[in-house]
């Protein structure tokens, strides 16, 4: 308890302070993310992953730990948090984690979606649709923080949510804004997708998330965007063939199995 007490009391004087700190960095989170991959296989095992929420004054940034710090380090096997990625060239091994790189404005309520899933990395724009909340007086911990249940209906799912009113900002991981508090926890009703919190740092910790520049990525529009999403995910050799205009091939000469895409979010992919 002492030590979320201590934490609560830091991002405080942080948010006081934030002309002078040498970063705009408010605070960044680590969320602990599970994904059914397959909407057919709704039992198989879930894809477990780490992201970031990297929160500064009027933006965000979002991202999968794992897969970013496997672009930095390239080819090779990247673990955080127990959990590991397997980097290669085609991208056979990465197809499964979340590619996205989400930055969102606040102040213009924009946001960007940076992807780097072939030659050139690409981004499209698109207006923040902010969820509509309902609050509950049900509470529960997180970290050892107290957190509110609140509920929405956003993006073709229904979400619970659980935020901490003692850290007040309004934001969450994904696309989730608009709590008096920062979301903790949050999952769908039908158990697909879950964001948990398992690590809060003030901005000027000594950790830091990994930093990933798109400033050359090529601005495409979001049909484009979401169809090159779609095809990378249900079949990565077709994507690579298209990408690279060649024809790829595994070891054993067997091409690999095609999967069913499950979105987070419905509405984007009707």
């Amino acid at each position: 308890m002492k030590k979320n007490i201590c934490f609560v009391a830091t991002f405080f004087i942080s948010t006081i302070n934030f002309a002078q700190s040498t970063t705009d960095r408010l605070m960044w989170c680590k969320y602990t993310y599970k994904a059914v991959l397959d909407s057919l296989k709704p039992n198989a095992p879930k894809l477990i992953d780490t992201m970031v929420l990297d929160l500064s004054k009027n933006t965000s940034k979002y991202y999968s730990l794992l897969y970013h710090s496997g672009i930095k380090k390239k080819n090779k096997n990247i673990s955080v948090d127990g959990n590991t990625v397997v980097v290669n060239s085609i991208g056979a091994n990465i197809a499964n984690y979340e590619t996205a790189f989400i930055e969102i404005n606040y102040s213009t309520k924009k946001v960007r979606e940076y992807d780097k899933l072939g030659k050139t990395p690409t981004y499209y724009e698109d207006d923040l649709k902010l969820p509509k909340w309902k609050l509950f007086n049900d509470s529960i911990n997180v970290l050892n923080i107290k957190c509110q249940k609140a509920t929405t209906y956003y993006k073709g799912r229904h979400f619970t949510a659980w935020f901490a009113p003692s850290i007040p900002i309004n934001k969450g991981p994904w696309l989730f804004t608009g709590l008096p508090g920062l979301i903790l926890k949050i999952e769908d009703s039908q158990n697909q997708f879950s964001f948990i919190c398992n690590g809060l740092y003030n901005g000027n910790s000594k950790e830091q998330p990994v930093e990933i520049n798109y400033s050359e990525a090529e601005k495409i529009t979001k049909k484009n965007a979401l169809k090159r999403k779609r095809l990378f995910k249900e079949d990565i050799m077709a994507f690579s063939e298209l990408e690279w205009g060649v024809t790829i091939t595994t070891n054993t000469g067997v091409p690999l199995p095609k999967k069913s895409f499950n979105p987070i979010s419905l509405e984007d992919y009707k």
